[in-house]
This record gives structure tokens, sequence and C-alpha cells, in this order.
């Protein structure tokens, strides 16, 4: 999987998601988000492991739109919501529709 991404994307590319990253923090936003949202996790993520208190906050928005959480039972780690796609596809199907 890798091979595949670093034929697909400038190396500079991780630069920038990196320092997007750590300059932008969606927790806080949570709370005020009104769209339907799809927070989906992978239970092996080291990157963004999964967070009891994000599960919370995604989970008490009181948007009607119905907030998910999902996390993913997945050994592909971080790169869990690509190669385990099959997994959460039903849930994005169902916010698309």
């Amino acid at each position: 999987m890798a091979r595949s991404w670093a034929q697909r994307f400038d190396p500079n590319s991780l630069i920038a998601l990196c320092k997007a990253g750590q300059r932008f923090d969606a927790r806080a936003a949570i709370p005020h988000l009104k769209a339907r949202m799809l927070w989906v996790i992978s239970s092996s993520d080291k990157i963004f492991p999964p967070d009891a208190q994000v599960e919370a906050l995604v989970m008490s928005n009181d948007s009607p739109a119905q907030p998910v959480y999902l996390n993913l039972q997945s050994e592909y780690g971080h790169a869990a919501s690509g190669a385990d796609y099959r997994k959460w596809e039903d849930h994005l199907r169902g916010m698309l529709a």
C-alpha cells in the first residue's frame, strides 16, 4: 500500500498534511457542527488512535443528522479506511442517500 501511495502523491503532501494536523484540531468544533457526520477510525491506527473523548463528543452532538462514530476493527492501522472500505461503505451510502 505504501508503494502505491508513493506513486500517486508528491512527498511534500505529507509535510503539508503534518503541518495541517498540528495547526488544526477539529475536536473543539464537533459540538457546533450541524452537518451529517461520519467519523471513521481504526482500532489499530497509531496516528489517530480511537479516543473515548472524541467518541463522546461526536455522539453527544445534538444535530438532527444523527452523527456516527465508527471504530473499524482492522489490522491496517491508519490505512484502514481505504483498505477496509467495505466495512464502512454502507454507512457512507446511508449518509449520501
